[in-house]
């Protein structure tokens, strides 16, 4: 089975930048077109309005609403963007844990340097994680988070911009985020879960 790759955005601009920002999400999605690409930095910066964002406009538009709100346009959008999968494999629509789970497991090494490396070729550790989704968030807490105690990564947890949830709770719940922002080191972390009648709300987990 073939594997993603995961590039910045633009790998120049991400290692320049003073604030990297690392998108977390549990596995591609082997039903949904990609547009030819394998690599979640190439498929960012060729999905556009002519190729209908490769099928995947919510995926594309929501990952731009949270960058925007993060960078508040100091800079372009993207420039200091990296969105992996935990489970470089694909998968279906409905990801499971388990599965997620035991993949990290067995290539811990190679996960936890998008975390943690000082390698510019590969790409400079991040300073702030983004953890999208309810299969992501506990399998970040249980493997990855111990191997990063003592550093400065700050991290928050998000729905998966695929979720179908009510955009306009996706924008300004993203307004928010940076707000929600807690050390790798906390106990606890925060994530926003939608309610349709409360674009606001925040649990720990």
């Amino acid at each position: 089975m073939s594997k993603f790759i995961f590039t910045p955005y633009d790998l120049e601009k991400w290692n320049q930048s003073k604030e990297r920002i690392l998108f977390v999400a549990p596995e591609p999605n082997g039903n949904q077109p990609d547009g030819g690409n394998h690599d979640m930095g190439e498929w960012f910066r060729t999905a556009s309005p002519q190729n209908n964002y490769h099928g995947n406009k919510n995926f594309y538009m929501r990952c731009y609403y949270l960058m925007e709100s993060f960078n508040k346009s100091s800079i372009g959008v993207f420039d200091n963007f990296r969105l992996i999968d935990l489970k470089a494999t694909p998968g279906s629509g409905q990801s499971n844990k388990d599965d997620i789970h035991r993949y990290v497991q067995e290539h811990l090494p190679e996960v936890l340097k998008f975390f943690q490396t000082e390698d510019e070729d590969f790409g400079l550790s991040p300073q702030i994680v983004v953890l999208l989704g309810g299969k992501t968030q506990p399998v970040f807490k249980d493997l990855i988070k111990p191997k990063l105690q003592g550093t400065d990564l700050k991290c928050v947890g998000f729905t998966h911009p695929t979720a179908m949830v009510n955009n306009d709770a996706v924008i300004q719940a993203s307004l928010k985020i940076r707000d929600h922002l807690r050390s790798v080191n906390s106990t606890m972390l925060e994530k926003w879960v939608y309610k349709k009648d409360n674009f606001d709300y925040w649990e720990t987990f």
